[in-house]
C-alpha cells in the first residue's frame, strides 16, 4: 500500500487543455499541495499544463513511473492498464465510472481490469474512486479540488468520494488534522481491509475513520480491526432497505446484517459512529490524550451549561469530585469576577478575563482529583475576550503537560468560531453534551482495547464431530440423537437421550431413563416439532411412554402427511428456573456469529440478543450474558440461589468452537435451562451450510491472489 502514498513519479492519463478536464484538476491538487516529485501527463491533444507537456501514450523513457492514476472513458481503461503494465508500472489508481456499480456492461469491463492486472502483477485502487491524499508528502490526485484540513494524525478510508470530500471539509472546519485520505471506489483489488492493515503500521498515522457502505471481506476486516494498535472509527452506512437500491447502484455494494456488523465492530475493540458529525466528534477526542480515570472537573460560564455537562457526566458515568482546593482557593481571590459557585461544576458567572481564566484551566489540570477537564466557555459577544484562539492554545499545551484530556466548548458568534478555528489547531466543541459523550468515547475505547485480545482464540477441531456433518446433504437438518452428539464432541451438557423408532423401544427407554420424560418427533421434514404436535411433556410410565409415541406418529400424519416419520427422542425432564436461547448463524461475509438471548415466556419482552463473531474467549462469553436485559434474574431472586454464570460463558465458548466447525450452518440451542448447578441443552437442532467454502460476497475477493497479496506493500 505505501506505493500510493509515496510514488515518487506519477503519470495522470486522461490529462488535456481542453477547459473543465478532470486530469487537469488532479495536476491542481498536487500542485497546490506541494508535491514534489516528477509528474508526466498523457492525453489526446497535446499541449502542456503549468508548464508540462502532455505525451499521447506513456514515453518510452518513462519506465520510472511508480503510480498512475486514470481518468479515460471506460472502455479505454483496460488498454490504458496494459500500457502501464508494459511499462512496468505496479501501482495504479482508476478513477473512471462507468463500471459494475453502473450495469452489467459496467461489470464486464471492470473484469477486463481485472485480468489485466493479474497479468503484470498492478495492483490498483478503484474503479469508481477520486484516488488518495498524502499530507506528509504533498502527494494529491484526487480529481475533485480537494480540500486541505491540517496535516494531522487522522487518516480517513472512504468508499464514496462524495462523502470523502465531506470529511475533508468537516476535518478543516474543525481542527482535525489529515495524514492520509483514501477513496476506494468499487474495491475491485483494494479494499478497507488492506487500509486498515497499511494504517495500522504507518508511522503518519494515529486514528483511522472508515466510511463503508459494505463489507465484503467482514471477516479479515475484522481480524484487522482487531489486530490494529490505534482507534479506529467505523462510520458505516447502507443500514436499511430504503438505502440498499442507490448504495448498489453507487458503488456495487453489498447489505450487510446490520447487526452483525454492530457486533463484529465492538468486538474488534473499534467504534461505530452512526453520523458524519458522530465520527467527526469522536475523532476530536480520540486526539486528546485518553481519560485515566471517570473523575471530571467542570468550568463554566454559563450555570445552565454546567447542568447540562454534569448530567451529560452522570449519563456517561462519570463522576464530578470535590472542586479541588488549589482552584477553589484561586477563585476566591478573582473578587471582580462575581464567581457564583465555587463547587463542581464550577460557574464562573462573568469572568471574561483570560489570565484569570488561564489559572483556572491550570489549576483544574494540575489537580491530582481530576481525571479530565471540561470547559465550556460562552462569548456573547464579539470582543469579550480579545484572542480566544489563546484559550485552545493554552488548552493544547495543559493536555500535553498533564497527558489527560481537556475538552474545549466555545459557544459564540459563528463568525467569531468560524475565525478560531482558522487560528488554532486545537480541535473544540460547540455543545457540552457533544463533548462529554466524545469524552467517554475515548476513554470506552482505551477500555475496550485493554481487555480485547489482538487475535481470535484458536479453532480447536473434533474429527468425529466432523464426520456427522460430512455425511449429510447440504442444507439438512441433522436428526436429533446425532444433534446432541455434535454436542458431546465439544463438551456442551445435555440430559441424556434416546430416539425410539417403535412404541415398544419407547417403553423400554423410560425403563432406561426414568421418568418424566420429554417426547419430541422425529422428521427429516420438520423443523418446528410443536406445529405438527411433535412435542409431549411430562411422561410419567412406560405405558404413557407408548401411548405419546403413537399420538405423535398419528399427529404427524394428519398435520403434515407427506412429513416422513422416523420415530421420536426421549429425554428426561429438567427443570427451568431460567431458560436462555444460544444459536450460531453463518454471516456470508463475517462467518459464524453467536447469539444469546432469552428464552421461554419472557423471550418476547426481553427482545435484546447479544451477538459475537466465533470463535470467542471466555471473558467475551461472560460479557454476552452481562449485555441481556434483566440481569437481576440471573442473581439470588425471591429465594431462587443466583445462576452459574460460569457454566453459561463455558457453554457459550464450546457452542463458539463448533460454530467454527466445517460445514456448520445453523445451530439452535432452544432452550437451554439455567440454574445454580449448571447449563443444560434441552433441544438442539442443528443444520448443515447449503453452500461450503468461504463466503466471498465481493467481486474484490474474487480477483485476489496470491501473487497481488505478496506485493501488497
Amino acid at each position: 500500500m505505501r506505493g500510493f502514498f509515496e510514488a515518487r513519479h506519477i503519470a495522470i492519463f486522461g490529462a488535456s487543455t481542453r477547459p473543465g478536464n478532470l486530469g487537469a484538476r488532479i495536476l491542481t491538487n498536487l500542485l497546490q499541495y506541494g508535491y514534489q516529485g516528477r509528474i508526466t501527463l498523457i492525453g489526446r491533444g497535446g499541449g502542456a499544463l503549468a508548464g508540462h507537456g502532455i505525451y499521447e501514450s506513456l514515453p518510452d523513457h518513462c519506465r520510472d513511473v511508480d503510480l498512475a492514476v486514470i481518468l479515460t472513458p471506460a472502455a479505454t481503461v483496460a488498454a490504458v492498464m496494459d500500457q502501464c503494465g508494459r511499462a512496468g508500472v505496479k501501482r495504479v489508481i482508476i478513477e473512471s465510472g462507468g463500471f459494475a456499480e453502473l450495469d452489467a456492461a459496467g461489470a464486464a469491463l471492470q473484469a477486463e481490469v481485472q485480468a489485466v492486472a493479474a497479468k503484470y502483477g498492478i495492483r490498483f485502487i478503484g474503479p469508481n474512486c477520486i484516488g488518495v491524499v498524502n499530507t506528509g508528502n504533498g502527494l494529491a490526485v484526487p480529481f475533485p479540488m480537494m480540500p486541505q484540513p491540517p496535516k494531522g494524525p487522522v487518516s480517513l478510508i472512504t468508499q464514496s468520494g462524495g462523502v470523502g470530500l465531506l470529511y475533508a471539509h468537516l476535518f478543516r472546519e474543525n481542527c482535525v488534522g489529515l495524514a492520509k485520505f483514501a477513496s476506494i471506489g468499487n474495491k475491485t483489488d483494494v479494499d478497507e481491509v488492506d487500509m486498515i492493515r497499511f494504517f495500522s503500521g504507518d508511522d503518519g498515522t494515529g486514528v483511522a475513520l472508515a466510511y463503508l457502505e459494505s463489507a465484503g471481506r467482514g471477516r479479515e476486516l475484522y481480524e484487522a480491526l482487531r489486530a490494529c494498535p490505534k482507534p479506529v472509527v467505523v462510520h458505516k452506512a447502507n443500514t436499511s432497505e430504503a438505502s440498499r437500491e442507490i448504495a448498489s447502484s453507487h458503488t456495487a455494494a453489498l447489505v450487510n446484517n446490520d447487526a452483525v456488523v454492530d457486533a463484529a465492530i465492538k468486538q474488534a475493540g473499534a467504534m461505530r459512529a452512526a453520523s458524519l458529525s458522530d465520527a467527526v466528534a469522536t475523532i476530536k477526542a480520540l486526539l486528546l490524550p485518553t481519560m485515566k480515570g471517570d473523575r471530571v472537573v467542570v468550568i463554566s460560564r454559563s450555570g445552565g451549561q454546567a447542568i447540562i455537562a454534569a448530567d451529560a457526566c452522570g449519563h456517561a458515568g462519570m463522576t464530578l469530585p470535590e472542586l479541588p482546593a488549589s482552584v477553589r482557593k484561586f477563585v476566591t481571590t478573582v473578587d471582580h469576577a462575581n464567581i457564583i459557585r465555587y463547587g463542581n461544576p464550577l460557574d464562573l458567572g462573568v469572568l471574561f478575563d483570560i489570565e484569570s481564566l488561564f489559572a483556572v484551566m491550570d489549576g483544574a489540570m494540575a489537580a491530582p482529583e481530576a481525571d479530565a477537564v471540561v470547559c465550556l466557555i460562552q462569548l456573547p459577544q464579539v470582543g469579550l475576550i480579545p484572542n480566544p484562539e489563546r484559550l485552545l492554545h493554552r488548552a493544547k499545551a495543559l493536555c500535553q503537560q498533564f497527558d489527560k484530556p481537556l475538552v474545549f466548548v466555545l459557544q459564540t458568534a459563528p463568525e467569531l468560531v468560524t475565525k478560531v478555528r482558522t487560528l488554532s489547531d486545537f480541535p473544540f466543541f460547540e455543545a457540552a453534551e457533544e463533548a462529554v459523550a466524545a469524552l467517554a468515547a475515548g476513554r470506552d475505547w482505551a477500555r475496550a482495547r485493554r481487555q480485547t485480545p489482538r487475535r481470535s482464540p484458536a479453532v480447536e477441531n473434533c474429527p468425529p464431530a466432523a464426520a456427522l456433518l460430512d455425511v449429510l446433504a447440504p442444507g439438512a437438518y441433522l436428526p436429533q440423537e446425532q444433534a446432541f452428539a455434535l454436542l458431546d464432541g465439544y463438551g456442551i451438557a445435555h440430559p441424556p437421550v434416546a430416539t425410539a423408532h417403535t412404541a415398544a423401544e419407547a417403553e423400554r427407554f423410560f425403563e432406561k431413563l426414568g421418568g418424566p420424560l420429554a417426547m419430541k418427533v422425529e422428521s427429516p421434514d420438520v423443523v418446528h416439532k410443536a406445529d405438527v404436535g411433535g412435542v409431549m411433556l411430562g411422561i410419567a410410565t412406560a405405558r404413557e411412554a407408548r401411548a405419546a409415541f403413537l399420538k405423535m406418529k398419528k399427529n404427524l400424519a394428519a398435520r403434515a402427511p407427506r412429513a416422513r416419520f422416523a420415530g421420536a427422542l426421549l429425554m428426561p425432564m429438567a427443570a427451568r428456573p431460567i431458560e436462555l436461547i444460544a444459536g450460531v448463524k453463518r454471516d456470508p461475509s463475517f462467518g459464524p456469529v453467536v447469539m444469546l438471548g432469552w428464552g421461554g415466556a419472557i423471550a418476547e419482552a426481553m427482545e435484546k440478543v447479544s451477538l459475537r463473531l466465533a470463535p470467542i474467549a471466555l471473558a467475551e462469553a461472560r460479557q454476552m450474558l452481562a449485555e441481556l436485559p434483566g440481569q437481576k434474574l440471573f442473581g439470588a431472586f425471591r429465594g431462587r440461589p443466583a445462576i452459574d454464570r460460569s457454566a453459561v460463558a463455558d457453554l457459550l465458548v464450546r457452542l463458539s468452537q463448533l460454530a467454527c466447525a466445517p460445514g456448520v450452518g445453523e445451530i439452535d440451542l432452544n432452550p437451554i435451562a439455567v440454574d445454580a448447578d449448571g447449563a443444560l441443552a434441552l433441544d438442539a437442532r442443528v443444520r448443515k451450510q447449503s453452500a461450503l467454502g468461504a463466503p466471498t460476497s465481493s467481486s474484490a475477493s474474487k480477483a485476489r491472489d496470491g501473487r497481488a497479496r505478496k506485493q501488497s506493500a
